[in-house]
């Protein structure tokens, strides 16, 4: 069956997300046999979550439903569905993605706090308005960087279009094609040290760290200081905190010098 660990986004619009329904509520089946599954959303999706909503109906479609079956738990870390020591053991023990993804946070120069954050919103645990919604607070849902659309962790610190103007910039000054992900956590997966030697890497591996961190503190001085800056003013933040963090790594070399002059000064 669809599990809530591969679409936590889906779940997260789902009209019943206070409440688990019961199977028959949502499953339909029709005169041939065929399932039709009745899923509402207290939303429309957006165009970056399109994908996300075809993969989830195509797992609920693509799952055989038998007529006059129990529903039972299975183990799918094993072929027989039953749970073995073994499985678990392989499933603790394999270096996955996402025991890449946490190493790539914790292990750079950030300060802990920035870390701790961006660790906490690649799990969607950060008080984004969405979030403040599931936990029933009353609070208008939009997103207080361009007075619109819906405030998620997704939205706020990739697809905002205050923020990617500055992602588009950071990828400009490195010359770098990027396609950006629909979510953070793939996003962070997927970035990758530039080429050079291990210091470059290093200052590279804090960008997306330092500007999720200022776009954080940024909107929260919108929400709680009545406080905005420019678009300007905001790249300017993120350019000399990245440089104030950089300080952090012995730096030596004219690589380590370009790379820092390619990001921190104007184009």
């Amino acid at each position: 069956m669809v599990r809530v660990s591969l679409f936590g986004l889906i779940y997260g619009v789902a009209t019943s997300v206070y409440e688990i329904p019961s199977l028959p509520s949502l499953l339909l089946l029709e005169s041939n046999g065929a399932p039709q599954w009745n899923v509402d959303f207290i939303r429309a999706a957006h165009d970056w979550e399109l994908e996300s909503f075809t993969e989830f109906f195509a797992a609920l479609y693509s799952t055989s439903i038998q007529r006059g079956s129990r529903d039972k738990m299975l183990w799918n870390l094993s072929k027989k569905g039953t749970f073995s020591v073994s499985s678990f053991y392989h499933k603790l023990t394999n270096p996955g993605l996402s025991m890449f993804l946490w190493k790539s946070i914790w292990k750079t120069k950030a300060p802990s706090k920035a870390a701790f954050f961006v660790w906490t919103a690649s799990l969607d645990k950060i008080l984004t308005t969405d979030n403040l919604r599931k936990r029933q607070v009353v609070v208008l849902d939009w997103c207080c960087m361009r007075k619109k659309h819906e405030e998620s962790v997704d939205h706020l610190l990739l697809h905002c279009e205050v923020v990617k103007v500055i992602w588009d910039d950071v990828f400009l000054r490195v010359k770098l094609s990027w396609v950006m992900p629909c979510r953070l956590v793939d996003f962070l997966a997927s970035w990758r040290g530039l080429h050079g030697d291990s210091q470059v890497a290093a200052i590279w591996r804090l960008v997306p760290i330092c500007l999720c961190w200022c776009v954080w503190s940024e909107r929260n001085a919108r929400c709680f200081d009545d406080h905005e800056r420019t678009l300007s003013e905001l790249k300017a933040f993120f350019f000399k905190s990245l440089f104030l963090w950089a300080g952090a790594i012995v730096c030596n070399g004219s690589s380590v010098h370009d790379l820092l002059l390619s990001i921190v000064t104007s184009s």
